[in-house]
C-alpha cells in the first residue's frame, strides 16, 4: 500500500471514529422527537414516529456532510433525501429534510429549525408520519445534525 494510501485510509478512520463519538444518544434522539411532536401538536398536527430507516439515511448524510465539511441537500455522490432514504428500504414517501451545522445540542438545533421559516415548513409538514434524524461530527468537531420526514 502506498504511503498516499495509508495517509487516505488512516484519515478516512478518524473521520468515522469521530462521525461516530458525536452519533445522537438514545436520549438524544427521543428529546429530539419529542421537542418536534411538542411544535407539531401546537399547531394542531400529528405525531411523528421514529423510524429506523429514516435515521440510517439520516445518519448517512449526517457523516457525508461533516466529511465534505459542507451543508448540502445534496450527497457527495449526488443522492438526494429521497434517494438516501430509498437505500436504506424506507418504503413510505419521504416529503422533506433539515440540514443545520454547529448546533450544540437538541434544543439549539430545533430552535434553529423553528425560527428559519423553510426549515419550520419541514418540521410542519402535513401527512407525515414519521422521522428520523442523524447527527455526526467533522474532523474538527463541529456537530452536523439532519431530519428527515416521512409518511
Amino acid at each position: 500500500m502506498s504511503a498516499a494510501s495509508v495517509a487516505h485510509s488512516t484519515i478516512t478512520d478518524r473521520m468515522n471514529d469521530q462521525a461516530a463519538q458525536c452519533a445522537l444518544s438514545g436520549d438524544d434522539l427521543q428529546s429530539l422527537t419529542a421537542e418536534v411532536n411538542r411544535l407539531r401538536a401546537h399547531h394542531g398536527l400529528s405525531a411523528l414516529a421514529t423510524d429506523g430507516s429514516l435515521s440510517e439515511s439520516a445518519f448517512d448524510h449526517a457523516r457525508d456532510i461533516a466529511a465534505m465539511k459542507r451543508l448540502s441537500h445534496e450527497g457527495n455522490d449526488g443522492a438526494t433525501f429521497d434517494i438516501r432514504a430509498e437505500r436504506r428500504g424506507y418504503d413510505a414517501f419521504p416529503l422533506a429534510e433539515n440540514i443545520a451545522y454547529n448546533q450544540r445540542d437538541v434544543p439549539h438545533v430545533v430552535r434553529a429549525w423553528r425560527d428559519s421559516p423553510p426549515h419550520l415548513k419541514a418540521l410542519l409538514v402535513d401527512g407525515a408520519d414519521d422521522v428520523g434524524f442523524g447527527r455526526a461530527c467533522s474532523d474538527d468537531a463541529e456537530p452536523y445534525w439532519v431530519m428527515v420526514v416521512g409518511g
